[in-house]
């Protein structure tokens, strides 16, 4: 990953190059520091993208783990909920082009007669027409049918990261479940020796036939708990096959211990990357400006459409065409005037909830940002405290305990003690290792710079 400070551990800062200074001075500008939600997005796109270019690198992948990431590119490619979101931007993007075409042009015919006779005519005329709508009206319905089909294509972009954070949660505690199993055994292994040990001594006199009993116990129950955490361990690859939407029985190994990711941002980093990079937020974004063209629109409506005919007329038994008459008329909207308001109030009003729905988000997305990092810090704070401290500490604590045991300046029952802290030591501490990882896959899909698949699909454009 990048070499962006932590809050958690802070080194001294290099000064910035002029190109990063100009840069936070445009995101400043454009973004703002603080919690006002107000985002413009469309305008200055492409100098917002390459300012934030600069402020926030994009992070290097979670694990550096080839596994981890070939299982990413399996999700992206065959999960069920991408696929389908992939489908309907498909979909969308055909809006535009139907919104555009004109409507459908009629054909006709009219048999016309001398007398009154039904069952004879003299001469057919034919008869063609096209309603061409007023000017911009096809324009202003295409963009917003655009606009609609970008903001589903950023939902599409929304479930790919969201796909990859999952993954990545689960690739971590699949690990940590593996690791809980190993542990377990070793754990085992070390609580057989104990009962070793109290044998030996109980068959000396040294020891008490209730410290042999107790050693037994605990085997067992710990045996009983290895099963558990086996189980546990089927659970988590279980779940990783649906991810990627493949049979739940299909073999896992266990993956060996990634590298651990690192919070390579400062919390006002962070919520300034996400009113950039949030998916949701520009998919609510371009689903207001599809409002704002919905109203252009409404008010076009009151403008009259034209409708051009042509006809032409021939004898019953056939010969050339004669007579040709041609004709143009416009509708004319302002008769039935209440229908067009009503449209227009409709549309307007779909903007208001568009522009409060954008601001909404907003609000809600700084919130979960720092809900989000503050996990991750704690999580941080959490591993660097059982990996540095706690850790190396029960580890003593249990050879010191055996030690003790052995020599019989201990009981027993500190020795079992000792055993499971540094059991539940150990657990504690792959749980927070998976939580970090989760935690910052999370944050990632709010706040990650576009990759080269994300830039490939044009909507940064």
């Amino acid at each position: 990953m990048g070499t962006r400070p932590t809050r958690i551990r802070p080194r001294p800062r290099p000064n910035p190059p002029r190109s990063a200074v100009a840069a936070r001075a445009v995101v400043t500008e454009r973004v703002g520091a603080g919690d006002n939600p107000e985002v413009d997005i469309s305008r200055y796109w492409i100098t917002l993208i390459g300012a934030a270019a600069v402020l926030f690198p994009a992070p290097a992948a979670l694990s550096a783990s080839p596994v981890l990431e070939e299982w990413i590119a399996e999700a992206l490619e065959n999960n069920r909920e991408v696929a389908a979101a992939r489908e309907s931007w498909t979909a969308a993007r055909e809006d535009p082009a139907a919104a555009r075409s004109l409507p459908d042009p009629m054909f006709g015919a009219e048999l016309m007669r001398m007398d009154t006779r039904v069952d004879d005519f003299d001469m057919v005329k034919w008869m063609a027409s096209q309603r061409v709508p007023w000017f911009g009206k096809r324009g202003a319905r295409a963009a917003a049918a655009g606009l609609m089909a970008e903001a589903i294509g950023f939902r599409y972009l929304k479930a790919r990261r969201n796909i990859r954070a999952a993954v990545t949660a689960a690739y971590w505690e699949l690990w940590a479940a593996s690791a809980t199993v190993e542990t377990y055994r070793e754990n085992l292994d070390l609580l057989r020796e104990f009962e070793v040990i109290a044998r030996r001594r109980y068959a000396a006199g040294e020891g008490l036939l209730a410290d042999l009993l107790r050693a037994e116990v605990e085997t067992a129950r710990l045996a009983n708990d290895l099963d558990t955490r086996r189980r546990e361990l089927e659970v988590a690859a279980a779940a990783v096959n649906r991810l990627l939407s493949q049979p739940e029985d299909t073999p896992r190994d266990p993956p060996v211990e990634p590298r651990l990711p690192e919070l390579n941002w400062t919390l006002d980093e962070a919520l300034a990357a996400a009113r950039l990079y949030c998916c949701f937020l520009l998919s609510y974004r371009k689903e207001m400006e599809a409002a704002e063209e919905a109203v252009r629109t409404a008010r076009l409506e009151w403008a009259p459409d034209f409708e051009f005919r042509v006809a032409v007329k021939q004898d019953r038994d056939g010969g050339d065409l004669r007579e040709l008459d041609t004709g143009v008329g416009i509708n004319i909207p302002w008769i039935w005037s209440g229908k067009y308001r009503a449209g227009e109030r409709r549309a307007r009003a779909e903007l208001a909830r568009a522009e409060a729905r954008l601001d909404d988000r907003v609000d809600m997305l700084l919130l979960e940002v720092r809900r989000i990092y503050t996990r991750a810090e704690t999580a941080r704070q959490t591993v660097d405290l059982y990996r540095e401290d706690l850790v190396p500490r029960a580890e003593e604590l249990v050879e010191s305990s055996r030690a003790a045991y052995q020599s019989g300046r201990t009981g027993f029952l500190e020795l079992i003690e000792a055993q499971k802290v540094l059991l539940d030591t150990r657990l504690e501490d792959y749980r927070a290792r998976a939580r970090l990882a989760s935690e910052i896959a999370r944050l990632e899909a709010e706040i990650a710079p576009w990759d080269e698949a994300e830039i490939a699909t044009g909507l940064m454009e």
